[in-house]
């Protein structure tokens, strides 16, 4: 499971991408649950479709990046070296 990963090797993580849509857990859920192994886990949160309601929870939880979809291996990895520089 994604959480038991990231538990495991959090110190060779340095940014977690997630979709807010996924099977068994939705990205506002991991967030959570990442907050709670690593409150200064970077994560950015990507989407086709960002709701409000889902950006004000996000933020709440302090995902500063986000990444729409489609997005290309250029975008990515710029929003990647973003967070990596600016969010801690």
């Amino acid at each position: 499971m994604r959480l038991a990963l990231y538990f495991q090797r959090k110190a060779e993580i340095a940014v977690v991408l997630t979709d807010l849509a996924m099977g068994q857990m939705d990205g506002i859920a991991l967030v959570r649950a990442l907050r709670k192994i690593d409150p200064a886990v970077r994560v950015i949160a990507s989407s086709g479709h960002f709701q409000k309601e889902n950006l004000a929870v996000l933020n709440g939880l302090g995902v500063k990046v986000f990444l729409e979809k489609p997005y290309t291996p250029t975008s990515c990895c710029a929003r990647c070296g973003w967070c990596w520089s600016r969010c801690r």
